[in-house]
Order: C-alpha cells, then structure tokens, then sequence
C-alpha cells in the first residue's frame, strides 16, 4: 500500500467517522473503510463500507453517511484531505462504493420500531460518484 493510499484511507475514515447516528455513538472505528483501489494520481477510489457485526446502525444506506450529491459532503472529504496534507490532489471520483453488511448489524430505524439484528450477509454498490462543488440545492 503507497503513501497515498494509506493517506486517503485515512481520509476516508475520519469522514466517515465523523458520522453520528440519531441515537449517538458513530466516530471512529463504527464502520470499517477500505480503500480497494486508489489510482496512481489519487483521481479515483473504490470504497468499501462494512456495516460492522454487533454494532447499531439507524439504516444500512450509503446516501445516510454521506450524500455524493451535496457539496457539504465532498467539502468534507476535502478537509480531511487536507488534514492528510493531500490537499494539492483534486476530490477523487468514486468509482465504485461498496456497502457490506455483515450478520449481526444491528438496525435501528427510528425510535418507534425496536431494534433488530441483521441475519445475513449482502453487499450492495453504487457509483460512480463524481465530486460536487456547488450544490444546486443549497442555493
């Protein structure tokens, strides 16, 4: 694994790390984050999200950790980017967003259904996801 990768990872972590659900918890270590592929030029990743076994999720989708269509979000990626002094590379594309939900996620979708235990194992990909500067939405 290069400098890069490991820079980009980590990069990757804390944005998802700093994801707190409606009942709390989240930070660092909630959902695993694996780079499976980082180009030579830092231009493109594919992300692996794991949905870890035994821990509490509000929901298993990717646009809940972070929406690819909101410029807040990509200005989020590009503040731990630049924590990981990357921020001489432009926001990479994400060629492929892969979410993994291992057996015994615990889900918990709103504060009326009681929680429960997700008892297989499936996986699901989005993408690609371009970068957005300016959301049309915010304006």
């Amino acid at each position: 694994m290069t400098n890069l990768h490991e820079r980009l990872t980590q990069a990757f972590i804390e944005v998802f790390g700093a994801s707190i659900p409606w009942f709390g918890g989240g930070g660092p270590g909630h959902h695993g984050v694996q780079l499976e592929y980082v180009a030579d030029d830092g231009s493109e990743v594919d992300l692996v999200l794991t949905f870890r076994s035994g821990v509490r999720y509000c929901c298993f989708e990717s646009v809940c950790r972070f929406d690819e269509r909101s410029a807040r979000a990509w200005a989020t990626v590009r503040e731990y980017m630049n924590r990981q002094g990357l921020e001489d590379l432009p926001l990479p594309v994400i060629r492929k967003f892969r979410g993994v939900i291992e057996i015994g996620a615990v889900v918990t979708p709103d504060r009326i259904k009681p929680a429960y235990v997700w008892d297989k194992h499936q996986e699901y990909e989005k993408g690609p996801w371009l970068p957005v500067i300016a959301d049309i939405r915010e304006k």
